[in-house]
């Protein structure tokens, strides 16, 4: 399957070849429970066979709610996939992620984009400032912005699909403008809108 990288695009990305044959070798996640269901028989399909189905399927629902729940399962699917192939580690380079198979926050953040983007989800990097026990750190995570409206934060680091860290770096629009700022998470609910890095 040819790879439309257009859209998943990052400074460090490897080339759509390279990106393909890596992927083709890493293990698959289990699809089971609601997933399955929607998607059915996946048996044996490659995880680009995969990312086109998912692609089209979030094209398909006219209801924002059954949208942003098969948004929220094929993100949970793919936290698993990253997690089967991917270890803690301390790069953060793509191709350097993808050719260890270990990765520190901002190489999860990263290929959790790529991947995800292959897969019609709206999600980027974004810093975090504060965490969510209150400590300032250098950090990054990956936000993912639902059709129903709602944000969440993903953190491979901390071993969260939902984490609340208490600040972060990110894109606001205020008055019609994206301006970059820091953001306390009871501030994202309010704000206009937010987007990642």
């Amino acid at each position: 399957m040819k790879l439309n990288s257009s859209r998943v695009k990052l400074s460090d990305s490897p080339n759509p070849a390279e990106l393909t044959a890596i992927i083709a070798r890493w293990e698959l996640a289990a699809i089971d429970g609601q997933l399955g269901e929607i998607i059915q028989s996946a048996d044996g399909t490659q995880f680009w066979e995969l990312s086109a189905l998912f692609e089209q399927k979030l094209k398909s629902p006219d209801n924002i709610r059954a949208k942003s729940r098969l948004e929220k399962l094929i993100l949970d699917w793919l936290y698993d996939f990253v997690r089967l192939n991917v270890i803690r580690g301390r790069i953060f380079d793509l191709r350097e992620v993808l050719r260890t198979g270990s990765a520190d926050c901002l190489g999860y953040a990263k290929i959790l984009t790529v991947l995800g983007r292959l897969c019609g989800l709206d999600l980027g990097i974004v810093e975090v400032l504060i965490d969510n026990r209150g400590r300032v750190l250098p950090h990054t995570a990956t936000l993912v912005r639902l059709a129903n409206g709602k944000r969440q934060f993903v953190d491979f680091w901390y071993g969260s699909r939902d984490i609340h860290h208490r600040r972060f770096g990110l894109r606001v629009k205020k008055d019609g403008r994206w301006l970059i700022e820091d953001v306390d998470s009871r501030d994202v609910k309010n704000a206009e809108d937010i987007t990642y890095l």
